[in-house]
């Protein structure tokens, strides 16, 4: 998880993360947490409906 948090942020920059709309890096992190399992849980809804 560290190595995959020291290329992210290389590859962002502080900046960019601002620029986003995120003043860290780590609330950029939890939102994107959020939007996975959202996606997540719709293909498993959409599953089921199949």
């Amino acid at each position: 998880m560290i190595m995959k948090t020291v290329l992210f942020e290389n590859s962002l920059g502080n900046e960019t993360i601002e620029v986003l709309g995120f003043k860290t890096i780590d609330a950029l992190e939890k939102e994107l947490e959020f939007l996975t399992k959202d996606v997540e849980e719709e293909q498993i809804r959409l599953s089921y409906n199949d």
